[in-house]
Formats: C-alpha cells, structure tokens, sequence
C-alpha cells in the first residue's frame, strides 16, 4: 500500500512539473525575441533592420539604445556611428503585456582592402579552366568587335550580359585582363552563381563560356542597373544614361523625404499619381518604363510600380513590386495581369495599388489622389485580385489604411508652404467663380501650427468662412472641411 501511495505522490509530481514547464514553454512561445541578439556591424555600413519572432500584428515597439555615440536608432533602425559596444533595448507592447528585447552590438571599422593580383588570379583561374578545356582549335570567323582587350571593357561586358543571359560567351585577346569567377561576384553581387565551364583557344583569341543561373526580372537592362548601383552603391558600371537615370531617381527621392517614413510614403505615392497618367494606347513602347513614369509620362501599372518602389529605395525603404492578376470583379478594363507594390512601415508590410488610386487623369498640381489601395491588407487586396501569396510578406495590418478612407475627397499637402500653394489656386478659382460657396476639403499631414495659420490667412482674401472643422487624424496630421463663401 506504501508502494502505491509513494507511486502516486511520484506521478503527481511529475504531471505538476510538466504542467508548469508546459506554461512556461507556451509562454515562451507567445513571448517576442530578436531574430539575433549578438550583431557586428561595420561603421560603413547600412542601418541594421530589426527582424522579430512572434510579434503580433497590433504589437507597439519602442526603441533605446545604451551607448548613441556608437549606435544611433532611427526611424526603428540602427545605425552604426563609431568603434564600441551598445546594447540595444526593444520594449514592445503587445496583448496588454510589456516585454524587453535586449540586442548586443558591436561595431568595428572595416579592414583595409589589399590591392589584389590579378596576375596572380588568372593564373590560379586558368589553370583550373584549362582542366574543362574542350578542345583546341587553329582558326574561327568571329565578329572582331567582339573581342575585349582591356579589364574594363571586359567587366562592362560581363556586368550587362549578366543582366540578360544566363550563357554568354567571352572572346578576349589576352588572358590576363580576365579576372576570377569569385572576384566577378563580388564585384556584383546581384550575379549569384557564375560559372566559367569552358576555354577553347583559336589563332587570334581564347573564347571563355560563361553560365550563369538568372531569375526573370520584371525590370528592363537600365532599370536592372540602377537597382544594382542602389544595392551597392557603386554607379562605376553604370552607362551615361543609366548614370542619368540613377542620378534623377535620387534627386526625386531626396525633395519626397520627410520626417517619417510613413510620410515619406505618402509623399511617393502622390508624387506618382501627380506626374503620371494611365496608358490606353497600346502602340507605346515606353508605357512600363521608370523612366516615362518619372517625368509625366504615360504608362502602366508595371511603370506606377516600378516608380514607387524606386523611390522607396532610393530613401532607404524596403518594397517589393508583386505580379499579379485582376479578377472579374475588378473595374479595370485591364487584359488580367497587374502589378502593385508591398512596403514595409514599422516592421509592418501593407499593400499598395498607385495605379488604381490615380484619378487616370494627367493634370499636375492640382489632381486628387485616393487612398482605396494605399496601406491596405492582403484581404483588401484579394477583393479583386489573385496572387502567389507565398512569395510575399504578409500584409495583415489595419492600423494605417483605413484612416483614408474618410480622406479620399481630400486634398493632401504636408507643411505650410505645400498649403499656401494650394490655397492661392483654390481661392483664386473660387473668386473667379460664380458659385456663392465651396466647401474645402484639405488634409494636412503634420498637423503644424504654421499650416493651421496659413489656411486661416488665406481665408481672409475677400474670401470667408463658416462651419470651420477639423480633426486630428489617428495616423497623424489634421484634415479640415471648410465652408467658403463670398458676400
């Protein structure tokens, strides 16, 4: 009887550790943690991007770091300023519980780059080509302007033909001005795998096959290019027209910054709409292009999408550009296929159709954009439209959208110069009217005192108001409805 008693007791005990272990691992679970806790970055490099596990679509994060002489948090990134260790402290709020993330940095100064030798690399490369060699050959009729003699007109080469091919062919009139696969790669970084498979000499040069393994890309050569010189930051490969493209996507990007990077994308997205209109005409060969899409062109939804994510990136902001196709319940009269763009907002990713907000109208400065697809879910999304969602990030949050969808009527300016602008326009139309009253609908995306003032000025011009209203939008700025009048 003891026996049993004392058996019991033992199994009692264990079911009581298993059940608080238990707890404790399905609290664990729900509990959020940093993909990394220990970092080392470089003081050349890129803001490090926090990436979290389990964090809830309604989760809050603030961010505090303990030493910002050599980790400075920004717009919910870290950057690298100086040699030193930091710890950096997430405090995230989620499902009324409050939990702290603790991330280690240490940030070192890059090592000096050795001057390489490329003597030295061609003669290891060849010696493993010549192993592969098929055969050999006294004479080929080639195009002679085909044949590279100089390291840079060979990288020019394979830089573009990495772009379009997934097998070329090198024919070069000295070996010695070829480099090594690896040293290929890192030169640029969006090539992947590059194999060279072959080496066949002939009287008058050695003809080098070159595989590589490439993915479809939605972008044109130039477009490619720009992307790459954006990535890394080196345009020493770019042409004169691609430099000039690259050039005038950052010069848009900088007067579209703002203060936020919700701001900023907003101001993107208006941007677009205010300098491009759809497309109708099929005979257009530039109606998918960035750069028609730019500079007051007209294209399609590929060009909007293209435009957008460019600008993003140029302003350090992820996107992505999705593929997709328009369903019978879709008011396009577009042949099925479509493209919008994916943008990550606090560690949050939302959906974004410019095309579909554009008015499809072409007058700048004074278009109304909407706001039905701006930071919108996957389940507003699918309404009207099918993708391969297990590509992409998911966009599950609300907590940006729909504060447009009582703005769609409105116009949006950020600041008091971008109001007074408008308003001289508006006030001018409406004294050269013969209406009695108009009603003003503006929202003004910083809620700024000196916005506030202006909008009261120019209401006092021989124009007057009545049934003043405003309100503080929950995703920031102030939107105003105004009645005007005349006496």
């Amino acid at each position: 009887m003891r026996k049993i008693i004392k058996y019991s007791f033992g199994f009692c005990l264990l079911f009581a550790i298993l059940a608080v272990f238990g707890s404790q691992l399905v609290q664990a679970a729900d509990k959020p943690k940093a993909r990394e806790d220990k970092v080392i970055i470089y003081t050349d490099a890129d803001p490090y991007v926090f990436h979290f596990i389990n964090l809830e679509d309604n989760a809050k994060i603030k961010f505090k770091s303990s030493n910002k002489s050599v980790i400075k948090i920004k717009n919910s990134k870290a950057y690298p300023v100086k040699q030193g260790k930091a710890k950096v402290t997430a405090t995230i709020k989620q499902n009324g519980k409050e939990y702290s993330v603790k991330i280690s940095f240490t940030v070192k100064k890059p090592e000096k780059q050795k001057a390489k030798d490329y003597d030295k690399l061609t003669s290891e490369m060849l010696k493993r080509l010549k192993k592969d060699a098929i055969k050999k050959t006294n004479g080929i009729a080639i195009d002679k302007s085909d044949l590279m003699s100089t390291k840079e007109d060979l990288d020019r080469f394979v830089y573009d033909s990495s772009l379009q091919y997934s097998k070329f062919y090198l024919y070069v009139t000295d070996l010695s001005i070829v480099r090594s696969e690896e040293e290929y790669m890192d030169m640029f970084p969006f090539i992947g795998k590059l194999e060279f498979s072959e080496l066949t000499y002939y009287n008058n040069c050695t003809m080098i096959v070159v595989n590589k393994e490439i993915k479809v890309s939605w972008m044109h050569k130039d477009e490619r290019a720009v992307d790459t010189a954006l990535t890394g930051g080196d345009t020493s490969y770019l042409t004169k027209d691609e430099l000039k493209l690259y050039k005038k996507v950052l010069k848009i990007a900088k007067k579209l910054k703002k203060s936020s990077v919700y701001e900023t994308v907003k101001a993107i997205h208006d941007f677009i709409i205010d300098n491009a209109a759809y497309e109708y005409d099929d005979s257009n060969e530039n109606r998918y292009d960035l750069s028609e899409a730019l500079g007051d062109g007209n294209v399609r939804c590929s060009g909007y999408a293209k435009a957008f994510y460019f600008l993003c990136k140029a302003n350090g902001i992820n996107c992505l550009l999705v593929d997709g196709y328009l369903t019978e319940d879709s008011d396009s009269n577009s042949d099925g296929y479509h493209a919008w763009n994916l943008v990550e907002i606090n560690h949050k990713w939302y959906n974004v159709d410019v095309t579909f907000d554009d008015s499809y109208e072409n007058k700048p400065g004074l278009e109304v954009p909407t706001y039905n697809y701006f930071l919108v879910t996957d389940e507003d999304m699918s309404r009207d439209r099918v993708w391969d969602e297990e590509k992409y990030p998911k966009a599950v949050s609300k907590d940006l959208g729909p504060v447009y969808s009582e703005l769609e009527e409105y116009h949006h300016v950020t600041g008091s110069e971008e109001a007074k602008e408008y308003l001289k326009v508006v006030v001018k139309r409406f004294k050269d009217s013969n209406d009695k009253e108009y009603i003003l609908k503006i929202y003004e995306t910083t809620a700024s005192d000196e916005a506030f003032k202006t909008i009261n000025y120019y209401l006092n011009d021989n124009v007057y108001w009545k049934d003043w209203d405003s309100k503080k939008m929950s995703a920031g700025g102030r939107r105003y409805r105004i009645t005007l009048y005349k006496k």
